[in-house]
């Protein structure tokens, strides 16, 4: 399966400097890469309604028309995808916090650092290559898998654990929470005793507490701020 790879900025030059860059490294990528270019954000929105849906968009914010930060609220509000990897580029640096609620995967700055952006692909395609592993469990005598890319988060339910995954079904198994931890990629991470979240799932987040894609508000504790901070950090490689 291919990796779609998009680029969206009225800028000609950087297109095509970026373009260059993400077919040049291309060849050092297990998974075969498409690459589409926009020149403007309403050509793009048109595109991805009907047509195209990459999986990873380098999105210029200062557009004329429709800028980066209304396309990216499209992309979430509107079609509802928070799966779609969205890296912000821009010539000023000043823009990281006002971008955490279009939940952005990263942000580079003009012009382009090859070795930045060889980082941020590669990084990627081995996240998606987690989404693409399963969960195994068993309950009452029989297995069971789900899509690691679904789980939303784990829910430790007196002796039992709760699955939320973005199907809705209802999952359970007997185990304790600690002990699936290390059955886990790094992107799920214990914010409390009673819960493991996905990070790749977090709509919105402050220093003690996250709201997951489903609208469920769970808190931090206090003793795993440091660990889920520094996990966020090794997800995201964005300073929030």
């Amino acid at each position: 399966m291919s990796c779609i790879i998009g680029i969206c900025d009225d800028e000609i030059s950087a297109c095509s400097q970026l373009e260059n860059i993400v077919i040049d490294i291309s060849g050092n990528i297990a998974e075969e890469i498409e690459v589409y270019v926009w020149k403007n954000g309403k050509d793009f929105i048109e595109d991805i309604s009907d047509k195209i849906r990459p999986d990873i968009l380098f999105l210029d914010i200062e557009m004329d028309g429709y800028n980066g930060i209304q396309v990216g609220e499209y992309i979430r509000k509107e079609l509802e995808d928070m799966d779609m990897n969205i890296i912000y580029i821009s010539s000023k640096t000043s823009y990281a916090m006002n971008l955490f609620k279009i939940h952005p995967f990263d942000f580079v700055v003009k012009p382009f650092n090859r070795d930045r952006i060889e980082k941020i692909i590669a990084e990627l395609m081995k996240l998606r290559g987690l989404d693409k592993g399963v969960f195994l469990y068993q309950s009452h005598k029989k297995s069971y898998r789900v899509a690691l890319g679904n789980i939303l988060y784990f829910e430790s339910d007196k002796k039992n654990i709760n699955i939320i995954a973005n199907d809705g079904i209802e999952r359970q198994f007997r185990e304790k929470l600690k002990n699936i931890t290390e059955k886990l990629p790094f992107n799920f991470v214990m914010i409390n005793q009673s819960y493991i979240i996905n990070i790749k799932h977090i709509r919105e987040c402050s220093s003690n507490r996250v709201i997951l894609d489903n609208d469920d508000e769970l808190n931090i504790s206090r003793s795993y701020k440091d660990i889920f901070s520094r996990t966020m950090l090794q997800y995201r490689q964005f300073d929030f």
